[in-house]
């Protein structure tokens, strides 16, 4: 199993140099990180679509230059690195790294691929939210191991959606019951049912609409966030052939637990963690 530091350490700037080394030197089996493009079309090194949060710079990444972007503060003094300064690094030192892509453009697919492929490093990962990107760079460059991130988000949003319909229909319900002169308990007892049913109805669909979905897409890789992880899916993603990674794990207990499942790599802020 490997263990892979999530943006480089979590007690330094994010997706920096410095982050990056502190993540090698306790251990980490690989390093993953960020990239989007500059307004130059350059990759450089950052999550966010702005820097706002991460930087001394404002707005968006995608409309500035690259020679500004490079002299930012991304905090303790440190630079956003380019891409290619992160790979001339793995490479001198042999280090493999996990390239999240941010914001795919169309030709993405092709540009990364010529970059990855022509540089030297030592077994590459390359993954996005993105899946329709992700089949694209897999076909472009099958050699190159990939991987679809699966957020959370959207099963909590239909599961909320779910509920505020059941909630409306069972509102509905409760008050034609009391204008009838039905009992107020029963009447409740629909309102909530229709709550909980939406939810679960919600949930649930989305979680199947997700397994079916992101399992069967051509990527190596399966990476659901650690909310919807189950070992069901960990034993699915095997079944098809695929490995599974799960994000971003800080708590040393419910990783243990995601071990015991038999996930291939678990990406956390701390890698040190889960090493010996």
């Amino acid at each position: 199993m490997e263990v892979i530091a999530h943006r480089g350490h979590g007690s330094l700037p994010e997706n920096t140099m410095k982050a990056f080394r502190k993540g090698h030197q306790v251990g980490a089996h690989r390093i993953e990180f960020d990239i989007q493009k500059s307004a130059d079309g350059d990759y450089i090194v950052i999550h966010d679509p702005t820097l706002d949060r991460t930087t001394n710079g404002k707005g968006k990444v995608c409309d500035h230059h690259t020679a500004d972007l490079v002299k930012l503060d991304a905090g303790q003094g440190e630079k956003l690195p380019l891409f290619t300064d992160v790979i001339d690094w793995a490479v001198t030192n042999d280090i493999a790294l996990d390239i999240e892509v941010k914001h795919p453009h169309k030709g993405d697919e092709v540009a990364l691929a010529q970059m990855v492929r022509g540089s030297g490093l030592r077994e590459p990962w390359v993954m996005s939210f993105n899946g329709d990107f992700m089949d694209q760079f897999e076909r472009e460059a099958p050699e190159i191991k990939t991987g679809v991130l699966v957020h959370e988000r959207p099963l909590f949003d239909n599961a909320k959606r779910g509920a505020q319909i059941g909630g409306a229909l069972g509102l509905a319900g409760m008050t034609g019951a009391l204008l009838a002169g039905v009992s107020a308990l029963p009447a409740i007892g629909g309102l909530l049912a229709g709550v909980v049913g939406g939810a679960a109805l919600g949930y649930g669909l989305t979680m199947h609409n997700l397994r079916n979905r992101d399992l069967h897409r051509e990527t190596d890789i399966i990476i659901p966030g650690k909310r919807i992880l189950s070992p069901k899916m960990v034993d699915r993603a095997h079944d098809l052939g695929k490995e599974i990674a799960v994000y971003t794990v800080d708590d040393a207990k419910k990783g243990r637990k995601f071990i015991d499942w038999g996930v291939d790599a678990v990406i956390s802020n701390y890698p040190e963690r889960y090493l010996p």
